[in-house]
């Protein structure tokens, strides 16, 4: 299928589809040469009318998560994420009404966070309703919020995936080719030139469009904090390259409302799109295993108990103890969380990919070259670890055990 017809099947409307996958036209783009706040405006009534059809019809669940400790909130917002990627539409419903009742807006924003990182082009319709319903506090209200805040828990959890904005970010945070403190210094018209120059690879690229949306405000590990430039030449020349209402309108409401940089990144995933021959669907093994209430993969690297229960699982576990010995000297935190992120947490029950260019970034980010440190033991490494997430899920039920019998 190509992306088009799954776009038009994702949005259940050709005329909504056809609107969103065309160029602007000359009145929505303003004298700077960006998408217009008016423009913007008008695809947020577009996806909320979506969102009203979407909803109607739909009930609250018989037995809905409730949950007054804030103590809780960070495990829970995980134990979402997670459970949106693997698919779990029961957990992820249960898991976003209990942490609505600890921080509803930190919820929403989650709601939000998770769509692009998680869904963007395997479900852009949801990823754009959430996005317009972020700025439109009114309209939630109307709809009740906890019920429309389940059902798009619901929806995202049950709905195809995509995380090549993130993958690409990942791949401009590892590139060691790039001297991103002297590219900071460059014109935005420099990076423009670079950022849309094919002689160079992804993740070159991917440096060029993240230093022209401004890295102090939105920050990466590896760039330069004083790059304090506004990104209104990112939005140029999304304009300029022909990115359809859709993914203009993304970037926008990633960069307003979320404050993230992944808009950045919808230039190349316009790019990727637009030479994409066919749109794949694939699958990966998931883990639903609990610890307590919520997902055993909720405790990750984030999360307190999680990054305890990580290290003594690495400690104790004997099947893995050839690659911990293996491990060079500060390398053991990326490798240890990095592996059970890629082993566990970051699996994507129904994923998208389209074309090459798209598969080679999957495999980039999550493949064997990620642990090269752990040399002929590297291509082994992942499904060691799923091997194990049993034992792993041991440990962190002990460790949430003593979390809680300790106060």
């Amino acid at each position: 299928m190509k992306y088009a017809e799954h776009f038009e099947e994702q949005f259940g409307s050709k005329l909504l589809a056809q609107f969103l996958l065309k160029r602007p036209m000359a009145k929505e783009i303003g004298d700077d040469g960006t998408f217009t706040k008016d423009a913007c405006d008008d695809v947020d009534k577009a996806f909320l009318m979506a969102a009203e059809k979407g909803i109607k019809g739909f009930y609250m669940p018989a037995e809905i998560g409730h949950g007054t400790n804030p103590d809780n909130k960070w495990r829970t917002i995980s134990s979402l994420q997670k459970a949106i990627r693997f698919g779990l539409v029961e957990d992820a419903q249960f898991a976003v009404s209990a942490a609505y009742d600890m921080d509803k807006a930190h919820t929403l924003r989650r709601l939000g966070v998770i769509a692009v990182e998680d869904c963007l082009m395997g479900n852009p319709l949801m990823v754009g309703i959430v996005l317009a319903a972020m700025g439109n506090a009114h309209w939630r209200k109307s709809l009740d919020e906890r019920r429309f805040m389940i059902w798009v828990a619901r929806e995202l959890a049950a709905g195809v995936k995509d995380r090549t904005a993130v993958n690409l970010l990942v791949t401009a945070e590892l590139e060691q080719m790039v001297p991103k403190k002297e590219w900071a210094k460059a014109t935005d018209g420099q990076l423009i030139a670079t950022a849309m120059n094919e002689d160079f690879t992804f993740p070159q690229r991917m440096c060029a469009a993240w230093l022209l949306a401004g890295t102090r405000r939105y920050a990466g590990n590896t760039f330069p904090d004083t790059n304090n430039r506004k990104p209104t030449g990112l939005f140029r020349m999304m304009v300029e390259i022909g990115c359809p209402r859709l993914l203009l309108y993304f970037a926008a409401k990633t960069a307003s409302r979320l404050s993230e940089a992944m808009f950045a990144a919808m230039p190349l995933v316009h790019e990727m799109l637009r030479a994409a021959p066919v749109v794949d669907h694939s699958h990966q093994a998931i883990y639903p295993e609990k610890v307590g209430k919520l997902l055993g993969a909720a405790y990750d690297q984030y999360v307190r108990e999680g990054k305890v229960a990580i290290k003594k699982f690495f400690r104790e576990s004997k099947e893995l103890e050839p690659y911990v010995k293996a491990m060079p000297a500060g390398a053991q935190d990326r490798l240890q969380f990095g592996g059970v992120f890629h082993a566990e947490g970051g699996c994507l029950g129904k994923r998208v990919t389209y074309g090459p260019d798209c598969q080679a970034l999957i495999a980039l980010v999550g493949g064997p070259s990620r642990f090269a440190d752990l040399g002929d033991l590297a291509p082994t490494y992942l499904e060691a670890i799923r091997e194990e997430i049993g034992f792993l899920n041991q440990c962190r039920s002990k460790v949430l055990w003593a979390t809680l019998h300790s106060k």
